[in-house]
Order: structure tokens, then C-alpha cells, then sequence
């Protein structure tokens, strides 16, 4: 777990013994493939440690540990050269069904934040703090389905940089059509905030980008205004604080469903 963890680019510091504490999630220290949680009391094998810190579905998190990646990874059709010639249908449906300013779909594709395939699906590439492309969620055009592009990986959501390379907060945010929805609704949360989305409701993606963006020291939940979502927010409030009681963790939510609901009502 040792290795796994310095491999995710977790800060590890001896502490004699075999013992390393995670300098990113508090009172964890591991050993082996064993950890200990002196915040409360609690523990366990490597397994525990993914699922119960670190928010990751048990099955991913069995792969994890076992080198094996997720199904398809490598392949990614989707991100590897099948690109639409032109996005006119991604935004015409952005623009028209979801009500989203023009300006800001143009944004985003000009940062390859978005991109159409060839059935005309919305494509919105999932990247670590490399730049390297690590999944994508797709928004279908031409009804209601969506989800992550095959062999993505579930750790790194859509992520709109802030406009301040150094701001200390971030908005996390169920799909990335409510990103751009907020940033509609709320002109300027993007000046100092980074933008996440998460693709659902997967802890994971959170936790991996406080690890990626050290700096970032301030969390806005804006999830959905539903059961899930509110449910959501308080385990990841407790994740969060878990990790690190430094963070400052508050959260916003929708009048309605969602933030995209919010801006087509009051458009319409």
C-alpha cells in the first residue's frame, strides 16, 4: 500500500519502524498493507483503506490494488481521434435545451474541455493535473443518457481550471452541464474557484484532486438538491474533514433539482 499510495502522489513521512504517515490524510499511518487511523480510533488492511478514506468503490479499489485497470482502459475509443469534423450539434443542444451562454461553450471548447463525437454526443475529457486524459463523461444530445466513456478512470472528474492558476478553492459539482450552468448563474466563480464534476456521486475524484492541487484549501459542495446528493455531501464532508481538518468545507445548493434546472427556469 506504501508503494500505491506514493504512486497516486501521496506525501509519505517516515516514522520509524516500518510506520509512514500520509502527510495528505491526517492521523492515517500506514505499515505494510495495513493502516492505522489514530483520528478515530479505527483501521485496517489496504482495502479498508481505499474504501473507507479514500471514497473508492469497492471494486475499483480491489483493481487498484491488484495493478489491474479499469475495463477498456487503454483504449478510450472515444478520446483516440473520434471527433465529430465540427461541434455544431454539441452546441446547438448546449446552447438551445440546456440554456447555457454561448460565450462559455466556446470556452470550453477552446480549452479542449469539450468536444463532439460522431453520434453527436456532448464529450467532456477527464484530465490529471498532467494534462493527461484520463476518461470522459458524456452527455448524449439526442436523449437522456449519460455516463463515463468506457475505460475511464472514475479518480479524475472534469476539472475548469479557475482563472487564478493559484486559487485555494473549488466547486464540486455533479456533471459538467451544472458547471457551466453555475458559472451562468454565478458570474465569476470561476475567477478564484476551480470547477470539478464528477460524473455522479464517486468521493474519489474529490479526494484525488485535493491531492493533485495541494494548494486548494477551500470546498464548495454544489450537488444535486436531492436525496443522493444531500446524502452526498455530509459523507463527503466527512471524507474531507477525515483527510485533513484544515480544510474549509461548505455547501450551496440548487432552488430547484439541479443547477442546470435553476437556469433553464429562469430563462424561460
Amino acid at each position: 500500500m506504501v508503494e500505491w499510495l506514493r504512486g497516486q502522489g501521496y506525501q509519505l513521512r517516515p516514522e520509524g519502524s516500518g510506520n509512514y504517515r500520509v502527510v495528505d490524510l491526517g492521523g492515517i499511518i500506514v505499515h505494510g498493507n495495513h493502516y492505522a487511523d489514530f483520528r478515530g480510533q479505527g483501521g485496517g488492511n489496504a482495502l479498508d483503506c481505499l474504501t473507507r478514506e479514500l471514497g473508492m468503490p469497492f471494486l475499483q479499489a480491489v483493481r487498484a490494488l491488484a495493478g489491474v485497470s479499469p475495463a477498456g482502459a487503454g483504449s478510450l475509443p472515444v478520446l483516440n481521434g473520434c471527433r465529430a469534423p465540427t461541434c455544431s450539434r454539441a452546441v446547438s443542444y448546449l446552447t438551445g435545451e440546456r440554456q447555457v451562454p454561448e460565450e462559455l461553450v466556446r470556452e470550453v471548447l477552446e480549452g479542449n474541455l469539450l468536444y463532439e463525437d460522431p453520434r453527436g454526443n456532448c464529450v467532456f475529457p477527464c484530465v490529471d493535473p498532467h494534462g493527461q486524459v484520463r476518461g470522459a463523461i458524456i452527455r448524449g444530445t439526442g436523449g437522456h443518457w449519460a455516463g463515463r466513456a468506457p475505460g475511464s478512470d472514475a479518480a479524475y472528474g472534469w476539472w475548469w481550471p479557475a482563472d487564478d492558476p493559484d486559487a485555494s478553492g473549488v466547486v464540486v459539482v455533479e456533471s459538467p452541464i451544472d458547471a457551466l450552468s453555475i458559472e451562468a448563474l454565478r458570474p465569476g466563480t470561476r475567477a478564484n474557484h476551480h470547477i470539478l464534476a464528477l460524473g455522479g456521486l464517486q468521493a474519489m475524484a474529490v479526494m484525488q484532486f485535493l491531492v493533485g492541487e495541494k494548494h486548494v484549501r477551500r470546498v464548495i459542495l454544489a450537488l444535486d438538491n436531492d436525496p443522493p446528493g444531500r446524502a452526498a455531501a455530509i459523507r463527503f464532508r466527512e471524507l474531507i474533514a477525515g483527510r485533513n481538518d484544515s480544510y474549509e468545507v461548505s455547501a450551496i445548493w440548487p432552488t430547484g433539482e439541479t443547477w442546470n434546472k435553476d437556469l433553464t427556469s429562469r430563462i424561460c
